[in-house]
């Protein structure tokens, strides 16, 4: 008799580093994140992909346009 064996996998999640927190987060491919595909950083002695997590958009959208 044969006994079929599942391996479960470890999830493995896209690390980023943000440019504007300045902080390492996963990517959870939500609409409100960006990772660069051409930009990286160097954090802990590790490169990472470059991007912009969330919180980006809350201050974006409290900042007023420039008048002349």
């Amino acid at each position: 008799m044969c006994k079929l064996i599942l391996i479960k996998k470890k999830e493995v999640r896209l690390m980023y580093y943000c440019i504007f927190c300045k902080n390492l987060h996963h990517f959870n491919y939500t609409k409100d994140e960006v990772v660069f595909k051409s930009g990286f950083h160097y954090f802990d002695t590790k490169l990472y992909h470059a991007g912009l997590c969330s919180q980006v958009h809350v201050f974006l959208k409290n900042e007023q346009p420039a008048t002349a």
